[in-house]
């Protein structure tokens, strides 16, 4: 039944919230692919990325970028040139989600970059099969010239059993992201 449950599990997020039109490439070897390091196309393995036709009345690039980043050989890079101001589906973004533990606390850690942007929407959050309960709020940039270190921490309620996080832009110009790295306290 193990060995099956991935399988099953996909299956099922595919039919109830990733969009048809929003990317993802799965390979449990390259593992949680926080450093953006393995990529099929302008996908990065291991995260849903939403496209223009997810939804989004925009214009926007998402790439692994050699030439910035923060560690390893790539950075998550996205190039928009124009977007809605919105967060979920709705804007450029990327998301994740993960088996997790009720009652254990989970902390995000990485790092953003941006000339144009001093904060971008971010949420972390437990879901199961029908309700989500997240953490909405925003990764500040107290620089809009070096690389900017960020964390955040959530707990996942009782009768959640999956993680699910999630970074949108929400803004025009480049962001780039780099060195995410997820801990369970």
């Amino acid at each position: 039944m193990k060995k099956h449950f991935l399988p099953i599990a996909l299956l099922v997020l595919a039919s109830c919230g990733w969009g048809a039109n929003s990317l993802y490439v799965e390979d449990a070897s390259k593992g949680f692919n926080g450093g953006f390091e393995f990529w099929q196309g302008a996908t990065p393995y291991n995260w849903q990325v939403y496209s223009e036709e997810t939804g989004t009345p925009g214009s926007f690039t998402t790439s692994a970028d050699a030439s910035v980043k923060k560690e390893g050989q790539f950075s998550l890079h996205w190039k928009v040139n124009a977007c809605k101001s919105a967060t979920g589906n709705q804007a450029p973004g990327i998301a994740k989600e993960i088996p997790a533990v009720a009652g254990a606390t989970y902390q995000l850690s990485g790092w953003i970059k941006s000339a144009d942007a001093s904060s971008v929407p971010f949420q972390m959050g437990g879901v199961n099969a029908h309700h989500g309960q997240h953490l909405s709020t925003r990764i500040f940039l107290q620089s809009k010239t070096d690389w900017n270190y960020f964390e955040q921490t959530y707990t996942v309620p009782k009768g959640f059993e999956r993680l699910r996080i999630e970074i949108n832009v929400d803004h025009i110009g480049d962001v780039w992201l780099d060195g995410l790295e997820l801990k369970q306290e």
